[in-house]
């Protein structure tokens, strides 16, 4: 058999089809992409996560353009424990200006648990790193 006439074949299986079967298969492809995708890149990068952390009400809401500019360059662990568990410091970049800020991620390592603005107050040494709305900036204290 051909491959014109095989597909050709397969077009007619197809048109005998209706929606719902389609719509099944056209689905459970592309959720078998997306789960791919996320095992394949190991979820969201540390950087999209401390820029939601950022956005969020707990680091001080900024708005997500503003969120977008803040770069992460690194974390390390400093052997600091909170809650059990050793926290990250990591530095970060805002409009040039550098940040250190300690940060408790969760064991999967896809969220923040704590992040600088909470630690700060339990941890000597961490700076209080967040989002100042009045400011409209990224400030340490």
């Amino acid at each position: 058999m051909s491959l014109l006439a095989a597909g050709s074949r397969l077009i007619r299986e197809l048109r005998t089809w209706t929606l719902a079967p389609i719509g099944l298969v056209l689905v459970v492809v592309l959720l078998g992409a997306g789960v791919v995708t996320v095992l394949a890149t190991g979820g969201e990068s540390p950087e999209k996560l401390i820029q939601r952390y950022f956005s969020s009400t707990a680091g001080g809401g900024a708005p997500s353009e503003q969120a977008r500019l803040i770069k992460f360059t690194e974390c390390h662990p400093i052997y600091k424990k909170v809650r059990g568990e050793f926290l990250d410091e990591c530095s970060l970049e805002f409009r040039g200006q550098a940040y250190t800020g300690c940060f408790l991620w969760s064991d999967d390592g896809n969220r923040i648990v704590l992040g600088s603005r909470q630690v700060a107050s339990l941890v000597a040494g961490c700076d209080r790193v967040f989002w100042d709305r009045a400011a409209g900036t990224l400030v340490s204290r």
